[in-house]
């Protein structure tokens, strides 16, 4: 199988399932993924907001 894209909100839905796997190290590596991608999307609502439109 060739690498696969995901999208940011489908990444957030496969570590929120790793987050309860709670196995080894899971928790740690998903709970930092998670802030990662909830920061992406926090940056990407402000730019949003304060980007002029064309």
């Amino acid at each position: 199988m060739g690498a696969q894209q995901k999208c940011l909100a489908h990444l957030r839905r496969q570590f929120k399932k790793v987050l309860l796997l709670n196995y080894g190290n899971n928790t740690v590596v998903a709970s930092a993924f998670l802030e990662l991608i909830d920061e992406a999307f926090r940056q990407h609502r402000l730019r949003a907001r304060t980007t002029p439109r064309a």
